[in-house]
C-alpha cells in the first residue's frame, strides 16, 4: 500500500486537493496518485479502468488532461489537469502514463487510500509521441484559472473522435483487497464532541452514507474550528430528538448544518442520471426542512439545550449569528434553479437567518477561505472563516445561475464536483486560485 511504503507522500497529500499527482522515486519507479471522490474511485473499480484525455482547442496546441470515471457514459465524472509549458509537472505526468503499465493509488478527500490497481495504457507509444510534438500555455500563474475553464468547456463539447482517441487505462490487477475496512485513529477523527459515539470507519462502498459523511465534515470543520466548538449528530435535552447533523459554535455564530449523501454501491452507480438527479431534489427538500425546524428551535428559545454528560449542556444565542448549511453530494448545472428554491423559501421562514448549499466537495474546501497565516494562531482561523461563510449565506446576489448554492469560485480552492447541463450556454467562471495546477471536479456534459 501507499500508505505502507510511501508514509511520508500522505502529508504532501494533506495540500493537494483532488487531481492528478505523478510520482518518480529515487529507485526510479513512476506511478500515479490520484485525489477523487469516493464516486469517481468506485466508478474506477466497478468500470475496470478509466480513461484520459488529450484534448486541444487547435491542431499541436493542447489545454490538459480529462481524467473521466464512467459511471454514466454521456456525464462520467471528471478531473481537470491543466497543463503548460516549462513546468515540472508536465513532464512528469509525460513520463508516468508513458508507460506501457503503472500502478495507480486512489486516495479521497480525507487521504484515505481506498484502491490501488496495476493498470495498462496500451496506447502509451502514441501518448508519448503526442507529448512529443505537443505545445501547451506558457506557465502564468495570472491565468491557469482561465486555462482550466477553457479546458472544462473543450471537453464539454466533445465528439466521437475525441472519445477514440482517450487513452483507456484498464485494470489488471488490484495490489491489496479492494473491500478494505479504515479505522482512522488520528485525533482529528476523533477530537470533537460526539466523535466517540461510534468509530471513526470507513470503506469504499457504502451502504449507510450518512454518519461517515457526517464524520468527515466534522473532520473537515475542524481545520478552521477547535474540536470543542464541533458536535456532531447532538440532541435535544428537551425531545431526545437530533437537533442537526452537525452543529459548531463560536463567539460570534451558531451554524447549523444538515448533510445529505446517497449510498456509494456498485447498484447506486448504475442508477439513472434522472433518478439521481431526484433523489438530491428530494434530500435538499427533506436538508431544509429539518434545518427549519432546528433554526426555529434556536431562534425562540434564545439559543439550545443538547444532551451531554453529567448534564445537559445550554448554549446561549447570546448575539450570535445564526446561519444554516445544506450540504449535498452534487448538484446539476441546470437543477441549480430548483435546487434553490427550498432554501431560498426557508430564509423569510426562519425571520431571515441566513442559509446557503454547497456540494459537498465545496465543503471540503472550506478551509481554504482561510488566508494563509501562522498555524500557532487558530483564533485567526476561526474568524476568518466565520466571516467567510456569514458574507456567502448572507450575500444578496442570488442569481438565477446559483441560487442558494454558493459559487464552487466563492470558496478559494474549490475543486467543483458538479455534472453540467445539456445544452447550457457556457457561463462566465472565475479563476479559481492563483495555481499552477488547477483542478476541476465535477460532471461534464455533451450536446447530443
Amino acid at each position: 500500500m501507499l500508505s505502507i511504503h510511501h508514509p511520508h507522500l500522505m502529508s504532501h497529500l494533506q495540500l493537494f486537493r483532488y487531481g492528478l499527482m505523478p510520482i518518480i522515486t529515487t529507485a526510479g519507479e513512476h506511478f500515479l496518485i490520484i485525489k477523487a471522490t469516493k464516486e469517481g474511485i468506485l466508478a474506477a473499480r466497478q468500470k475496470t479502468g478509466f480513461k484520459i484525455y488529450l484534448l486541444s482547442e487547435e491542431p499541436g496546441r493542447f489545454l490538459g488532461l480529462v481524467t473521466a470515471f464512467f459511471d454514466d457514459h454521456d456525464q462520467p465524472l471528471t478531473l481537470m489537469t491543466a497543463l503548460f509549458d516549462g513546468d515540472e509537472m508536465t513532464g512528469d505526468i509525460e513520463a508516468v502514463l508513458s508507460q506501457p503499465e503503472f500502478k495507480v493509488y486512489f486516495v479521497d478527500e480525507q487521504n484515505r487510500e481506498l484502491l490501488g490497481v496495476r493498470v495498462a495504457n496500451s496506447d502509451a507509444g502514441r501518448f508519448r509521441e503526442t507529448m512529443a510534438r505537443a505545445a501547451f500555455e506558457p506557465l502564468d500563474l495570472d491565468t491557469c484559472g482561465e486555462v482550466v475553464a477553457r479546458l472544462s468547456q473543450r471537453f464539454s463539447i466533445r465528439d466521437e473522435i475525441d472519445d477514440e482517441a482517450a487513452f483507456v487505462l484498464s485494470v489488471q490487477e488490484h495490489l491489496y483487497p479492494e473491500d478494505l475496512v479504515i479505522m482512522d485513529t488520528r485525533p482529528a477523527a476523533n477530537s470533537f464532541n460526539g466523535a466517540h459515539q461510534r468509530p471513526a470507519v470507513t470503506q469504499l462502498v457504502r451502504e449507510d452514507p450518512g454518519p461517515p459523511q457526517e464524520r468527515d465534515i466534522a473532520v473537515m470543520l475542524g481545520r478552521v474550528f477547535p474540536p470543542e466548538n464541533i458536535f456532531l449528530n447532538p440532541f435535544r435535552s428537551d425531545t431526545d430528538k437530533e437537533l442537526c447533523d452537525l452543529l459548531v459554535v463560536t463567539d460570534k455564530v451558531m451554524l447549523f448544518i444538515e448533510a445529505k449523501d446517497s449510498p456509494n454501491t456498485p447498484a447506486s452507480l448504475d442508477r439513472s442520471l434522472e433518478r439521481k438527479r431526484q433523489t438530491i431534489q428530494n434530500q435538499i427538500i427533506k436538508a431544509t426542512k429539518q434545518l427549519k425546524g432546528a433554526l426555529t428551535y434556536a431562534r425562540s428559545a434564545d439559543g439550545v439545550v443538547i444532551k451531554a454528560a453529567p448534564e445537559p449542556l445550554h448554549i446561549a444565542l447570546a448575539g450570535r449569528q445564526l446561519l444554516g448549511l445544506v450540504v449535498i453530494r452534487e448538484m446539476f448545472d441546470d437543477s441549480q434553479v430548483a435546487n434553490s428554491e427550498p432554501i431560498l423559501d426557508m430564509v423569510p421562514r426562519t425571520r431571515s437567518v441566513p442559509a446557503i448549499g454547497m456540494e459537498r466537495a465545496a465543503a471540503d474546501r472550506i478551509a481554504d477561505l482561510v488566508p494563509a497565516g501562522p498555524p500557532s494562531h487558530p483564533p485567526l482561523k476561526t474568524t476568518a472563516a466565520t466571516a467567510a461563510l456569514i458574507r456567502m449565506a448572507s450575500s444578496t446576489e442570488r442569481s438565477p445561475s446559483f441560487g442558494a448554492f454558493a459559487p464552487a469560485t466563492a470558496v478559494k480552492g474549490t475543486d467543483v464536483l458538479r455534472r453540467s447541463g445539456l445544452r447550457m450556454p457556457p457561463r462566465p467562471l472565475e479563476p479559481p486560485p492563483n495555481s499552477p495546477h488547477g483542478r476541476e471536479h465535477h460532471r461534464s456534459r455533451r450536446p447530443h
